[in-house]
């Protein structure tokens, strides 16, 4: 997500930079050394205002509705990011209460803002055809620029590390009890982080050999977490329906809740199929979306693990928090 912003920088300064594989590879190593040292050392507007009701399809599906359907993948992922959180639930007091508080807070307050942005964003757009085919490939950083006639400037950090601890701390995972390690005089898990910022290396380097290659591991993102809500929520709905007894929790919901989680699954279920297509009608090999082939590829290593050994050792962090308390 942060490497496009700033190879953007270097094309708004310069108009004959070209960008070269290699070059994201030396900013992905570049910006997760950055990010393992921090983590252990420390617009003008338009006399035409765009119609925001106004339905453009430039994928070339002649289809409006179809369209519009495989443009929502982007800000659907804008709301998977908040159950991040839960993975630090068992760090957190009352979690079952503050938590959820949180996450719902965050969505509303972000949600909102996010709207007005957007609306604002969207009225003072200009030209559209202009953002949407800018030099720069991010047409926001467009946008800025032909406000200002300067260049703008945008730096995204993201680190997998809490996840990957969690995980391993629960024992999910190949050599969970290594990776789960703290160290004892830094108190924090370097093994972890580590293993995130070798990951994210070895990836970037694959970009230097093929960018098809590159494009196949990283598609993997929304419909991984998608489906992963589908199953959550699903068997949260089962028990549901088949009248079984839910752990206890704070909100109970009570057939408001079952009503909340069917659909939940069925939006979800829609969400996932459609993070399989490609962004054309007729893509070629470089524009194909290889999302289902690395998903495929993960769900049949993940449960060929699980059942050789993880289903044997994995407790989940439930079991990690009784046994803490």
């Amino acid at each position: 997500m942060a490497i496009p912003q700033v190879r953007t920088v270097g094309l708004t300064h310069h108009d004959t930079y070209a960008s070269e594989r290699w070059h994201l590879t030396l900013l992905v190593i570049a910006i997760m050394n950055f990010c393992m040292i921090l983590n252990t050392a420390l617009p003008q507007a338009s006399t035409r205002p765009l119609r925001l009701l106004h339905l453009t399809d430039g994928g070339g599906w002649d289809n409006t509705a179809l369209s519009c359907l495989i443009g929502i993948l982007s800000p659907i992922f804008t709301l998977i990011v908040p159950d991040s959180a839960t993975h630090m639930a068992e760090e957190l007091r009352e979690a079952s209460k503050s938590l959820p508080r949180a996450m719902i807070a965050t969505t509303l307050v972000n949600g909102s803002l996010g709207f007005v942005t957007i609306v604002t964003f969207s009225m003072v757009l200009g030209d559209l055809d202009s953002v949407l085919h800018t030099p720069t490939t991010q047409p926001y950083i467009q946008v800025f620029y032909n406000a200002v006639q300067s260049y703008a400037r945008a730096t995204v950090m993201t680190c997998i590390m809490p996840q990957l601890l969690a995980f391993a701390r629960d024992r999910g995972v190949p050599f969970s009890g290594w990776l789960a390690r703290v160290h004892p005089t830094w108190g924090l898990p370097l093994n972890a982080l580590g293993v995130s910022d070798g990951f994210a290396v070895l990836l970037s380097l694959i970009n230097v050999g093929s960018t098809v290659a590159f494009n196949i591991l990283t598609s993997l993102g929304v419909g991984a977490l998608i489906s992963s809500y589908v199953i959550s929520i699903g068997r949260v709905a089962l028990r549901r329906a088949r009248g079984e007894v839910l752990l206890p929790r704070s909100f109970d919901l009570r057939l408001v809740g079952f009503v909340v989680n069917f659909f939940s699954v069925l939006f979800s279920g829609f969400i996932f199929v459609m993070t399989f297509f490609p962004p054309v009608p007729k893509p070629t090999l470089d524009m194909m979306d290889w999302n289902i082939l690395v998903y495929g590829t993960v769900v049949v290593f993940s449960s060929g693990y699980y059942v050789v050994r993880g289903r044997f050792r994995y407790a989940g962090p439930v079991e990690y928090v009784r046994k803490s308390v």
